[in-house]
């Protein structure tokens, strides 16, 4: 059986989808925070909360939830593509530790050019695969 990889236009509908659920969490816990607990806070106050309950959710939601749903997050489920490892099997926490913590640093630290880098990959690449997946061993596929 031939292997379908999951391309540009899913895997980017599929982050979109994400970032959209993480977001909407995100707001509904700060609302529930400014109203409950901090009623008043300082804009600057308000804007750290923010940022780091978005880059907590963002990090538990990437690393967990394709381990415990078998490669799927929501957008991806949506859109018909998951994360495997080359090997086939189902990823494991540190195949995604590798696959979204490891890759940020690195895309940080080369400044985002990997991340472009992946980009190019993502649309040349027969397989698909980007640099986040060479790291970890994975490529997303086609239901």
């Amino acid at each position: 059986m031939e292997i379908e990889y999951g391309g540009f236009w899913r895997r980017f509908l599929a982050a979109i989808i994400d970032g959209i659920l993480i977001s909407a969490v995100s707001f509904a816990v700060l609302y529930f925070i400014l109203y409950w607990v901090l009623p008043n806070p300082d804009k600057e106050v308000l804007e750290l909360i923010g940022e780091l309950m978005d880059s907590t959710f963002t990090l538990l939601y990437s690393l967990f939830l394709p381990v415990i749903w078998t490669g799927y997050t929501v957008g991806k489920k949506a859109l018909g593509v998951k994360v495997q490892k080359v090997t086939g099997e189902d990823v494991t926490f540190g195949t995604m530790l590798k696959r979204v913590v490891l890759s940020a640093i690195i895309y940080g630290i080369s400044l985002g050019i990997l991340m472009l880098v992946s980009l190019v990959m993502l649309i040349a690449r027969e397989d698909k695969r980007t640099v986040h997946d060479f790291i970890a061993g994975t490529h997303v596929i086609k239901e």
